[in-house]
């Protein structure tokens, strides 16, 4: 049996990808320095992030869309 050969990925692929990674770090960082700026409201705990992370998530394919 032969292998069918590996096609290279698309730039477009990659690139959606990059951003992808770097919006969920961007994200990341926001949470993290609002926590720093005013840690009663976003340093409560794991039921208060999921909040934060189902807004992120529903803002991602907003966001992404962009860059395509």
């Amino acid at each position: 049996m032969t292998e069918p050969p590996i096609q290279p990925e698309h730039p477009k692929t990659r690139l959606q990808g990059r951003v992808a990674v770097a919006y969920w770090l961007l994200a990341g960082l926001v949470y993290a320095l609002m926590g720093m700026l005013y840690p009663p409201l976003f340093l409560l705990g794991f039921q208060e992030s999921v909040i934060a992370v189902y807004l992120v998530t529903a803002l991602a394919p907003v966001v992404i869309r962009r860059f395509r």
